[in-house]
């Protein structure tokens, strides 16, 4: 990490939770305001706002830097890539570094609701209204950011003209209509130049009448980010929703006809969904053309970017006991290996995320009352509401079910 700590979020960017919360990124600890009680514009122009500015260009690591910023630091004190030096490459030479300019808002990240047909195992009903309903009972299961259902809405419409990014995610971006209109609005406003980035689970591709690649076709830088944490019968109890058959046909869809649309895949790892994941690291180099290492017949594994899973804390890889993490260590260095020997650089994000993955379980010794302590309401109770088997969709973990029960 460089002696002069800078972040250009500030001068750029805002994020908002689907609870209201705004922070300068989605990785930020501190909290400047809520949609709840005030608008984009007070909170980008606020004094808090304006003495964080202050102190990045000052480059101090100042305690409130410390606090907010702690997830990209720890990154960077490990030799890991941090959202802050991805930001600072896009956006730094954009952005009027001046803590008096009248900075322009370029970046967006607004959850406008948590409205989602997953139940994702690692998820909460923040970001699912679909758990909502399961842990709830209950169908008051809409969480909106703003004071109204389109009071979010109407406020981002005015910085769409001048906004170089926007980032969709949820909930499930692709089933929200605020996504769609504002693809509308942009189509009006002849800035189909707007770097679109997505986090979706790609269930659907539709939404009423209209079709995303229609839409794709005419934008022309579409990133498009998967949801997915191993494949098949893994990827369907991890990913409650996922149909592994249809994943596979909209994902060739969009290959085939949007090539332009870069497609990536964010695999959030933690030990029950471990093998799963390296399955499907395996399955993506081995649809490689052997004549060709840069054309893929599915995805491309250098775009894949692994997730370290904290949280939810039964399922991280720092719980289980040292016998165990040997065994999923052991996984993992396949995986690597064979990634490497097919010609793939030591130094790229996967491999450098492979070995990322087996310090951070090695960083914190196990503990597996960390896991018994959330299992049976977590896992157990979901099981039962859901029909499912834990040891069933994995049963590479049968050794942990003495431990477990």
């Amino acid at each position: 990490m460089s002696d002069k700590f800078f972040c250009v979020a500030p001068f750029v960017h805002l994020y908002a939770h689907t609870t209201g919360e705004v922070k300068t990124c989605c990785v930020g600890n501190t909290t400047y305001g809520s949609l709840k009680e005030k608008t984009i514009e007070e909170i980008w122009h606020s004094d808090e706002y304006k003495t964080l500015r202050r102190d990045f260009i000052a480059g101090e690591i100042t305690p409130e830097i410390a606090k907010n910023c702690s997830t990209c630091i720890n990154f960077e004190n490990s030799n890991i890539h941090s959202l802050r030096e991805g930001l600072n490459d896009e956006f730094k030479a954009f952005a009027e570094i001046d803590e008096n300019a009248d900075v322009n808002l370029l970046y967006m990240d607004f959850r406008f609701n948590n409205f989602c047909n997953f139940k994702c195992r690692g998820c909460y009903h923040e970001y699912s209204s679909s758990i909502h309903n399961e842990d709830k009972g209950s169908s008051q299961d809409l969480i909106f950011a703003g004071k109204t259902e389109e009071d979010l809405f109407d406020q981002v419409y005015p910085y769409l003209p001048d906004a170089q990014k926007i980032y969709f995610a949820g909930g499930e971006p692709l089933i929200q209509w605020e996504h769609w209109k504002i693809l509308d609005r942009l189509e009006e406003l002849n800035r189909t130049d707007m770097k679109l980035v997505y986090n979706t689970n790609f269930s659907t591709m539709k939404y009423k009448q209209r079709h995303i690649t229609e839409y794709w076709k005419k934008f022309s830088d579409v990133k498009l980010l998967l949801s997915l944490d191993g494949m098949e019968k893994g990827a369907e109890y991890w990913r409650n929703g996922t149909k592994w058959d249809k994943l596979v046909e909209n994902i060739k869809k969009v290959k085939k006809e949007t090539p332009h649309v870069y497609m990536g895949v964010t695999c959030t790892v933690g030990w029950a969904n471990l093998y799963t994941a390296m399955d499907f690291i395996d399955y993506c180099a081995d649809s490689a053309n052997p004549n060709d290492v840069d054309d893929f017949t599915f995805l491309d594994p250098v775009r894949i970017n692994i997730n370290v899973l904290e949280q939810p804390i039964h399922f991280s890889t720092q719980s289980v006991p040292d016998w165990k993490k040997e065994e999923l260590e052991k996984r993992i260095r396949k995986t690597y290996d064979k990634y490497i020997s097919m010609g793939f650089e030591d130094d790229s994000l996967l491999a450098r995320n492979l070995v990322a993955l087996i310090n951070f379980m090695w960083a914190k010794e196990g503990d597996s009352r960390r896991i018994k302590g959330g299992w049976d309401q977590i896992v157990t109770r979901r099981d039962e509401l859901r029909d499912e088997n834990f040891f069933e969709a994995f049963p590479e973990h049968i050794n942990m079910k003495e431990i477990i029960e």
